[in-house]
């Protein structure tokens, strides 16, 4: 799963204000209980898009603003519909394996599929973040959710 986060890091581009400057990290949130342990360890230091990966673990109600991905571990499922209204106009791109996830407003859904991990991706919320997704990417998905605006 962790990999699947590094590659989401190269194929989103994040507004130019969501870093400090070109140097900054790119900041890989995980979410709840961390269920990725040293897998996601082992992004520390990779590159994507110029930014190196930086993993940092936050507790529910921890501050996000320095998240650029935010993996939602399946703990917060009974929270995670204030933790997408909290960044839904927020250049962070959302991923979790939560059942229905993209469909809530997520941009990134897990999903296992055939007894593999696949992915849905809902294209309107990642527009609302301001975040531009890779036609790779969207190429890769099994679902494509085209959110209309409230």
């Amino acid at each position: 799963m962790a990999a699947y986060l590094y590659n989401f890091g190269k194929f989103v581009q994040w507004p130019a204000e969501a870093f400090p400057n070109a140097n900054s990290d790119l900041d890989l949130c995980l979410y709840g209980n961390d269920t990725l342990g040293s897998a996601a360890d082992a992004l520390n230091g990779k590159n994507a898009h110029g930014h190196r990966i930086r993993t940092n673990r936050i507790r529910r109600g921890g501050n996000l603003e320095q998240c650029h991905i935010v993996f939602v571990s399946t703990s917060e499922q009974l929270y995670v519909q204030p933790l997408l209204d909290l960044t839904r106009e927020i250049p962070i791109l959302t991923v979790s394996e939560i059942e229905d996830f993209a469909e809530a407003g997520g941009i990134v859904g897990l999903t296992f599929h055939s007894n593999r991990l696949k992915f849905i991706v809902n294209t309107g919320a990642a527009t609302r973040a301001g975040l531009h997704l890779s036609s790779q990417l969207l190429k890769l998905a099994i679902d494509i959710i085209e959110e209309r605006s409230p």
